[in-house]
Order: C-alpha cells, then structure tokens, then sequence
C-alpha cells in the first residue's frame, strides 16, 4: 500500500495542471539501516517496480517465506516499503513536480492543539501510553538506553504547512 500508493499519487499529480508542489510523507525509518542519516535519497533497497509486481502476483505463502530475506536489512514491510516509496516520488517526479520528502519519526497524540493530549485512535505507542497514564498498565519492559523519539501530531501538521 505504501509504495503502490504512492506510485498512484505520483501519477495522479503528473495530471494535476496547476500543482505548484507535493509533499511525500515518509518515515525516519524508511533507512533504519544507517547510523547518520542526511537529508538526501539514499540507494533503493530493491527496485520499486518490481517489488508492486511481486506483491500483487505472488502467492501469499510464497510472499510469507521470502519477505525476511527481501526486506533485509529493514526490519519490517513498513519501513520498507516507505524506503520504496521515496524512490518512486525520486523516479516518478523529479525535475517534473517541487516535492519534498518529510520524514517524521513516531507520531503521537498533540503537544497542544486542538488541546494538549487529544488523539484521534489508540494505534501505535500511545495505545500503550494511555493505559500507563491511568493505572491499568502498571509495568513497561523497555531498554534504558533507547531514547523514544516520537513528535506530537500537532507539531508535525505544521511543519508540513511550512515545508
């Protein structure tokens, strides 16, 4: 989905007269393979083409065997597929339409707007924070050395107004 749609966006906005630029939305982990990462399109962990065309004619016990060994180094589809996704706008758009790639990291509920807290659904790491700001959860298993790094949703809408 993340990488075919795109591929359909990108299409959609070659279509678009008046478009003066388009905002892809990626993931700081769509490199999660590199230590430092710039801000720059790094080389494509597979070809995008061909990995819609598998995905859409592979049978899915075929597709639950190979994906490890497809995706690897990323950890999973996700970050994989908005790796692809990036050099589908790259291939698809540059030199033709202003794009810029944002890459947020984790996003979760709002620093202040439309009030501090507010979230829209319970996916992701605030469906396990909420429960620990209640009392329900009591306990978290985590490594003490890995920083969080999540941005407030609030924060994230408007750097893309200003990107």
């Amino acid at each position: 989905m993340n990488t075919r749609g795109t591929r359909e966006m990108a299409r959609l906005a070659l279509e678009m007269k008046k478009l003066e630029v388009l905002v892809h939305i990626s993931t700081t982990y769509c490199n999660s393979d590199r230590k430092i990462l710039e801000e720059r399109l790094y080389p494509a962990h597979a070809d995008w083409e061909k990995t819609i065309e598998i995905a859409e004619n592979v049978d899915k016990h075929t597709l639950n065997v190979l994906t490890s060994k497809y995706i690897h180094p990323l950890p999973n589809t996700y970050t994989f597929a908005k790796s692809l996704a990036e050099h589908v706008v790259y291939d698809l758009l540059a030199g033709r339409i202003p794009t810029v790639v944002f890459r947020p990291s984790i996003v979760v509920n709002t620093a202040t707007e439309p009030f501090p807290g507010w979230t829209d659904n319970f996916n992701g790491p605030i469906g396990q924070v909420i429960p620990c700001r209640h009392g329900i959860m009591r306990t978290f298993c985590s490594d003490t050395d890995v920083t969080f790094n999540c941005i407030p949703v609030d924060i994230i809408a408007k750097a893309i107004i200003i990107s």
